[in-house]
């Protein structure tokens, strides 16, 4: 794709085989499923653009061969669904992301994920079903404060986290089915919701 191009339109390479994709220098962020369900795609390149600032709701959704990303340090967001269903088994978040969307990593092969500081917001279900997340890091952000409903619901591997002391808020079913033998609950949280720790 030539860097003149500064917008490509709603699942334009949904469900195709091409393998490889550079992202052009012209574009700012990925859309709505641009790649949704490239079931082929194993590399994505992005150019060194410090305009380009987000990955789309459903952006990668069911690329089931791609297993890792580098996302750029200007990345500011994360859209719903962005990367559910694929295969990444290991991705870095940069500083840069101040916020993931609902359902971003859902059903992921991760096995381990650090969500930086800079993060404040980590939607419904951000990392929902990811059976072979093993260990996970939340942001120590004042401006974080809910672990919202299904965060980590049905990561069964998942044996240990640290809960921040900006966290007021733990949503319903947010660790659920995960594998903990002890939980650190700081005096900070007011609130724990329906099957949390179930």
């Amino acid at each position: 794709i030539p860097d003149s191009v500064t917008s490509i339109g709603y699942y334009v390479f949904n469900s195709c085989g091409v393998t490889s994709i550079t992202i052009p220098y012209g574009l700012t962020s990925i859309g709505f499923g641009t790649f949704a369900y490239a079931a082929a795609l194993e590399n994505v390149t992005f150019s060194n653009n410090p305009n380009f600032i987000g990955i789309g709701q459903e952006a990668f959704i069911g690329c089931t061969s791609l297993t890792s990303i580098t996302i750029p340090d200007s990345v500011t967001s994360i859209g719903n669904a962005a990367f559910s269903y694929s295969g990444l088994t290991s991705v870095i978040i940069p500083d840069s992301v101040t916020s993931i969307g609902n359902e971003a990593f859902r059903d992921c092969s991760l096995t381990s994920v650090i969500i930086p500081n800079s993060v404040s917001t980590v939607g419904i279900g951000a990392f929902q079903n990811c059976t072979d997340l093993a260990s996970a890091t939340l942001p120590n952000n004042v401006g974080f404060t809910d672990i919202k409903n299904y965060l980590f619901y049905k990561c069964t591997s998942l044996s240990s986290v640290t809960i921040p002391n900006s966290v007021t808020y733990i949503g319903n079913s947010a660790f659920q089915n995960c594998d903990f033998t002890s939980i650190t609950i700081p005096d900070s949280v007011s609130t724990i919701k329906l099957r949390a720790f179930q």
